[in-house]
């Protein structure tokens, strides 16, 4: 349920352990979308594989059949995707189909959760989620010590490339010069 973009970029690989047979057509698989509706489950809809919004690229030895899909302009709401697909001899991808759900809001937001684990020794993740149509023109944010001194900074995703959705920004406990920091309180910014 991780939130994407109104108009995300969905890739989809189908491929075959068996590099005689290979997939060079879209027979044999479907996909459905179920878009936000009043009562549970949501219809699932068929995807039609001619849409524009659909584009497909036959296997080859070195790599997968692919199926790039691009809705456009995606309501506020909860989206459950499903695929369904068999490979050349009309083997089943798996006993059941692969399913997900992703969250759109259309408006620009920036949430930062609470960092985990707290306390830490060596790793302590930021998670910041996005979401809207862009990720924000910048982004700036500092750790300090109790007394408001300076210990690291993250400014304009020059550690991460954010993107909408969850971000996780990893912090080691070390200053800006790489020094390990002593235990205590430390307050982001």
């Amino acid at each position: 349920k991780d939130f994407v973009t109104p108009s995300p970029l969905i890739l989809m690989k189908i491929f075959d352990e068996n590099k005689h047979i290979l997939k060079i057509d879209t027979s044999r698989i479907k996909i459905f979308l179920a878009a936000p509706c009043a009562s549970e489950p949501c219809a699932l809809l068929p995807v039609s594989l001619s849409s524009s919004q659909v584009q497909w690229h036959a296997a080859t030895e070195t790599t997968p059949f692919t199926i790039e899909y691009q809705p456009s302009n995606l309501v506020d709401g909860v989206y459950t995707l499903r695929v369904e697909g068999k490979d050349g001899k009309n083997n089943s991808s798996g006993t059941i189909p692969y399913q997900i759900q992703f969250t759109i809001k259309n408006e620009t937001s920036l949430t930062i959760s609470d960092p985990y684990p707290n306390p830490f020794s060596t790793s302590l993740f930021f998670k910041i989620v996005i979401t809207g149509d862009n990720v924000p023109d910048a982004f700036d944010m500092q750790v300090i010590t109790a007394n408001g001194k300076l210990v690291t900074h993250y400014a304009n995703y020059s550690d991460v490339p954010f993107h909408v959705g969850t971000n996780l920004l990893t912090w080691d406990g070390t200053d800006q010069g790489g020094n390990k920091l002593p235990g205590g309180v430390y307050i982001y910014k």
